[in-house]
């Protein structure tokens, strides 16, 4: 896994220093080679929940099906998402 830089790490650790309730991310946050890493540094620093959606720029230098197998099993941050999504309906 790509380390994180100082400012990526920075960056996390300010919103996680707000305490909000929740926060949505709405894409576009990294590429298909970072998001895992980058979504598990949320997971691993953020104690609310984590919403997402991916953007396309999260696609890129890797495939569709690739990446959302990669964000969607059995991660921490969709578990939030899907019970926000259960909440919603």
């Amino acid at each position: 896994m790509i380390p994180h830089s100082k400012e990526t790490i920075a960056f996390v650790k300010v919103l996680a220093s707000q305490k909000l309730d929740g926060l949505f991310l709405t894409g576009d946050i990294s590429t298909a080679s970072q998001i895992e890493a980058h979504l598990q540094l949320f997971e691993d620093l953020y104690q609310s929940p984590v919403y997402f959606v991916l953007g396309n720029h999260d696609y890129y230098g890797g495939s569709i099906e690739a990446v959302r197998k990669m964000t969607l099993i059995g991660s921490l941050i969709h578990k939030y998402a899907t019970g926000f999504l259960k909440e919603v309906r």
